[in-house]
């Protein structure tokens, strides 16, 4: 994609993006657990107007195929389900995966 391209898609989606991540990070509850990369929503809450420009640079490159190393690592916990009489099989439990909450904005 060339970099006309990229700056255009950009130009077109901040204002949009902009709305949007202001309203996904406000919708997380602040204290939920963290990902690979420690970070909280209250993190992202307390600090909107310094987070919010350098999050829409890092989803204008993943719209040109440029995703954040750290964006595919996750912590991954295995929660026992309910009703078994033994939790001696992976199939007992149910697996949750943790991401970073800035992918998830």
């Amino acid at each position: 994609m060339g970099k006309l391209l990229y700056h255009t898609i950009v130009a077109q989606t901040a204002c949009p993006l902009r709305r949007i991540c202001c309203w996904a990070i406000t919708s997380f509850y602040p204290y939920k657990s963290p990902g690979p990369d420690g970070i909280i929503p209250a993190d992202l809450q307390h600090n909107m107007d310094v987070i919010i420009p350098w999050l829409l640079e890092i989803y204008g490159a993943c719209f040109s195929g440029h995703i954040p190393v750290e964006w595919t690592r996750s912590n991954v916990t295995f929660i026992p389900k309910g009703g078994r009489s033994s939790h001696m099989e992976a199939k007992d439990y149910r697996p949750i995966s943790l991401t970073s909450f800035a992918e998830d904005a």
